[in-house]
């Protein structure tokens, strides 16, 4: 994280030497983000310049640099400041384990197939790495829909179902909902959003209709509980009635359980490094 911040607050182009470099200027950015993670409430710039003492064309500076990245969001009028979504992210990334992509790869080929085989339609195996979701495995049905190729990924994950297992399973994620919702107008009605996590709540399976397709996802766990992954399929809207939904998204559901199964029955340093 220092790493990050260094980078953040320090760019190349600053000569050594200048004002904006050296360790002041990154222990005044921790600060700052401290002090906006000790708040539920916006604070103002008045507020914060007062809290903590940083001078104005200082504490301007920082708040651009973050608000850029994510790590601070401007609230209301655009005069408030709040906590980022993206401090959160660089913190599940920094915890998270390094190899439970490798381990989801290695059982989840199999899954992918079988579950196309049934269902007679594309599916696809995604990775969560704490921060964005990875596809590592597919299988494409004859005439079926493209899953994402391997190796993409996103992080606006609140644009379709595959995110609603992130937001159901982490409630720290859960929180930003919301926000990353209300800044993104590709995303998921937030009415979605939440039936969605509701679904996994309860079922453990959610299902997204659209005029093009329809997606039917399931969570994956590792032994400790820990989301892991997502695993689903796609299909022609026309060739899923509602009852056709329901048996399917008990066959991710299952799908889904197998994997977590294999995962479990791996070594424990192959999940969490």
């Amino acid at each position: 994280m220092l790493r990050v911040m260094t980078d953040l607050i320090v760019p190349s182009v600053v000569r050594p030497g200048s004002p904006r470099t050296g360790p002041q200027s990154l222990e005044r950015a921790l600060d700052l983000l401290e002090h906006l993670a000790q708040g539920e409430e916006p604070q103002r710039f008045t507020d914060l310049h007062r809290d903590l003492g940083i001078p104005r064309p200082v504490l301007s500076r920082l708040l651009k640099a973050l608000v850029e990245r994510g790590y601070v969001q401007r609230d209301g009028d655009g005069r408030a400041y709040r906590r980022g979504a993206s401090v959160l992210g660089l913190s599940r990334g920094l915890n998270w384990a390094p190899h439970s992509r490798k381990a989801l790869s290695a059982v989840g080929q199999r899954a992918v197939d079988r579950l196309c085989n049934d269902t007679g339609q594309t599916s696809m195996l995604l990775h969560w790495n704490g921060r964005c979701l990875e596809s590592v495995a597919t299988a494409t049905a004859e005439e079926g829909l493209a899953p994402w190729p391997v190796g993409t990924r996103r992080d606006q994950f609140q644009r379709g179902p595959w995110g609603v297992s992130v937001f159901a399973s982490d409630d720290l994620i859960g929180r930003e909902m919301e926000e990353r919702q209300a800044r993104d107008d590709r995303s998921m009605s937030l009415a979605e959003l939440r039936a969605g996590v509701r679904d996994i709540h309860q079922r453990g399976w959610t299902v997204l209709r659209r005029p093009h397709s329809l997606r039917v996802v399931a969570s994956i766990f590792a032994p400790d509980q820990r989301l892991v992954g997502v695993i689903g399929l796609f299909a022609h809207p026309a060739q899923c009635p509602d009852a056709d939904a329901s048996t399917w998204g008990e066959m991710v559901l299952q799908a889904a359980a197998r994997i977590a199964t294999d995962l479990g029955a791996r070594s424990p340093g192959a999940i969490h490094g």
